[in-house]
């Protein structure tokens, strides 16, 4: 921020922004859509604080060449460094978690920070992409004995959950190894 601020004093505009999303499921959210929107819980997800927001929506991504476009992603102006902290906070907040016989609060999903600055009077863009991925899991469920109907639910979303997040991970390991050779 030292950086833009010496460009601003020589009559260049730098502007900055943050998009943050989770990859839940195989489907994209917003992570910093339901923030100041009508309040409502989300449903059967735990949350780190008691920050309320509504329902997610998927995300729909296109692309064309080089170029990929999330019509809908909610980009927040960045004026200063604890500005990326403020937001980077919120999204982790509303990013799903759940507790897991392996973790009190493990997360659900796969996230993605952006930040985008724009360099506006030589028309020139970078990113930075920062992923925190979601830890694999071993969630068996051996026995519905003895379980509230609930609790059998509970088990069976944290159970499909799992499943995403070990094939989307095996995925990224086949990438990776593709890339090496």
């Amino acid at each position: 921020f030292s950086e833009k601020r010496r460009l601003v004093t020589q009559k260049e505009d730098i502007n900055i922004s943050l998009a943050a999303m989770e990859i839940y499921n195989e489907n994209l959210f917003d992570l910093l859509s339901s923030i100041n929107e009508p309040l409502s819980p989300i449903k059967n997800l735990k949350r780190k604080s008691n920050i309320r927001r509504t329902e997610k929506v998927p995300l729909t991504i296109y692309s064309a060449g080089n170029e990929v476009n999330i019509p809908n992603l909610k980009w927040a102006d960045i004026l200063s460094e604890s500005d990326i902290i403020k937001y980077t906070n919120l999204a982790s907040e509303s990013r799903r978690s759940d507790s897991t016989a392996y973790n009190a609060t493990s997360s659900r999903s796969h996230a993605i920070f952006q930040i985008k600055i724009q360099h506006l009077t030589k028309k020139k863009t970078s990113m930075i992409n920062i992923i925190d991925l979601a830890g694999s899991e071993r969630s068996q469920i051996t026995s519905f004995d003895k379980m509230t109907k609930d609790e059998i639910e509970a088990k069976k979303r944290i159970q499909n959950e799992a499943n995403f997040i070990n094939k989307s991970l095996s995925a990224l390991g086949r990438i990776i190894n593709l890339i090496g050779d």
